[in-house]
């Protein structure tokens, strides 16, 4: 699904020829995209009690998340730079990562843990939020940022992996090790409506590169040459 998947795949297996690993690429579902139902955006908004600007981050709990680095970075933008924003986290816990669960409890006045959420509610939080933060160690591919892009939802992305290659140039990258960094690049999307919509409208154009006909297309590609 990626080019760093495959590298990743003929890594594991060096016998296998490059020319016979094919990428095909994801797509968001339709279902994310900008919406204009201010009724709906609302009600969702008070739904999860979402009185405030947040950031906010989409998948599973898992260590390699790397959630601790963000939740330290809007602490920063919190304490340091004064801004009034919190944190919302929609996904999957895991039962295996007690000291993120225990992190999330201990700063509950600005993190706030939905759960998993509804896709249609899910597509609302996207075009709610400021902006959409995957600090991922490790992503085959990162379907929340395509997600993200496609409600018009700046996007920011660590450098490992898979996600400066979704991403495309037209997510902000960090170093994933790096609080302040991350902090820095929130500061100034938070800050700067410019370059907010400058990357939201970037965003679009991106995610509307990938599709599903598309991955069925070039899947379908592979199938021909293959009976040939």
């Amino acid at each position: 699904v990626s080019e760093y998947t495959k590298n990743d795949l003929l890594n594991a297996f060096p016998k296998i020829r490059p020319d016979r690993v094919f990428v095909t690429h994801e797509a968001a579902s339709p279902l994310f995209q900008v919406l204009e139902e201010v009724e709906f955006l609302e009600k969702t908004r008070i739904k999860y009690g979402l009185s405030r600007p947040f950031v906010l981050f989409v998948g599973s709990l898992k260590e390699h998340k790397n959630i601790p680095v963000l939740i330290r970075a809007v602490e920063s933008v919190l304490s340091e730079k004064k801004i009034d924003v919190q944190l919302v986290i929609a996904g999957r816990r895991d039962p295996k990562n007690k000291e993120l669960w225990a992190l999330l409890k201990q700063k509950a006045a600005f993190v706030k843990y939905l759960g998993e959420v509804p896709d249609e509610e899910l597509a609302a939080l996207y075009n709610l939020a400021k902006v959409f933060v995957l600090p991922s160690l490790r992503e085959g591919f990162g379907l929340p940022v395509l997600e993200a892009m496609a409600c018009g939802t700046p996007v920011i992305v660590s450098n490992r992996t898979s996600l400066p290659e979704i991403a495309g140039g037209v997510g902000l990258i960090f170093d994933a090790g790096r609080v302040d960094e991350l902090a820095s690049l929130l500061y100034n999307i938070l800050t700067d409506d410019t370059l907010r919509r400058d990357l939201s409208r970037r965003g679009l154009a991106r995610a509307a590169e990938f599709s599903w006909e598309r991955t069925a297309d070039k899947t379908l590609e592979v199938y021909d040459r293959v009976m040939r």
